[in-house]
């Protein structure tokens, strides 16, 4: 005679879904803070692993210890296509995104969950069980050192403010992307401290490198510098965008300008008014800062460029008062 699952394990799964769906799938609105972005995104690793258990405590009618591995492996796999669906549907979903890593961060959860609770299957033995748990745990902080390196890199970003960038820890390339080109540090063509940021360019739309972990208060600094150095002969148009956290993507709503860089050393300077006064029809939010991207537009051939020193800085009259 065919069983079914008791009616509370049936209820509590419909609930576990109604809530894990919520958590998915609604906006909470955007967030300037790395650290939670992090938590965020790390999030989807236990969420995936008590979905993992909920599927098998559906498979196995609530008798997890003496169900075969098979139900384990198809609880898992059930899991990861969960995984998959609903970064699909994220697609179409405002304010959401498809990531692939949100896709491995719930089969990392799903296996380690799943594994921690078959460490307590019958007959399973003392080693057996101390091999399971231990590889649980080392995959939970695996998935965790994103977290480790926000944490870490936000108490030096504030410690370094209102320096941006210098390019003189490691972990500050993590506040970095690139887009059609690629970034290392390097000793070469540093204007503060040893080190500066290589970027080389590629042929493309709209090759360039973002700043996408930053100080987001800048309300109390008048400009905004750094050096470029250009190797060549030419010259080349780069442009400065920058927005804030309400930005909606539209051009208009942005601050957007065009530096021809000579060969060489270049020092650029934005005076933060113009941006605050860049978007049509609102003012930027100086409070809430999201982004600096550098980038050439239709690069017909390869360039390479350096930065570093990127540097906020106050009014003069405030400058005199740090002094004293």
């Amino acid at each position: 005679m065919k069983t079914y699952p008791p009616l509370k394990t049936i209820a509590a799964v419909f609930a576990s879904t109604l809530f894990v769906s919520f958590l998915l799938f609604y906006d909470f609105g955007k967030s300037t803070s790395r650290i939670i972005q992090t938590l965020t995104s790390y999030g989807h690793v236990p969420l995936f692993g008590f979905i993992a258990l909920g599927i098998l405590q559906l498979m196995s009618n609530g008798d997890y210890r003496n169900c075969g591995m098979k139900q384990y492996v198809r609880a898992g796999i059930i899991t990861v296509l969960l995984g998959t669906m609903t970064e699909i549907i994220q697609i179409w979903t405002p304010s959401r995104t498809f990531r692939f890593g949100d896709i491995l961060s719930d089969a990392v959860g799903g296996a380690a969950f799943l594994a921690f609770l078959y460490s307590y299957r019958q007959g399973i033995g003392r080693r057996g069980k101390i091999a399971l748990r231990a590889l649980a745990l080392s995959c939970l902080i695996v998935m965790a050192h994103s977290i480790i390196t926000a944490t870490l890199d936000t108490i030096q970003m504030y410690y370094d403010a209102p320096l941006l960038g210098s390019f003189e820890n490691r972990l500050e390339m993590s506040r970095w992307h690139e887009n059609e080109s690629s970034i290392k540090r390097t000793g070469l063509h540093a204007t503060h401290g040893e080190y500066a940021l290589e970027v080389n360019l590629s042929p493309g739309v709209f090759p360039g490198v973002s700043l996408v972990h930053l100080i987001p208060d800048w309300r109390n600094y008048s400009m905004l510098s750094f050096d470029v150095f250009l190797t060549g002969t030419s010259p080349l148009p780069l442009t400065v965008r920058i927005n804030d956290v309400k930005h909606n993507e539209d051009y208009e709503d942005r601050y957007n300008r065009t530096f021809v860089l000579a060969p060489n050393r270049n020092h650029i300077t934005i005076d933060l008014e113009e941006i605050r006064t860049s978007p049509q029809g609102r003012e930027m939010d100086m409070a809430h800062m999201r982004l600096i991207c550098l980038f050439s537009h239709n690069l017909k051939e390869p360039r390479q460029i350096f930065l570093d020193h990127f540097l906020l800085e106050r009014p003069i009259r405030n400058q005199q008062q740090d002094r004293r």
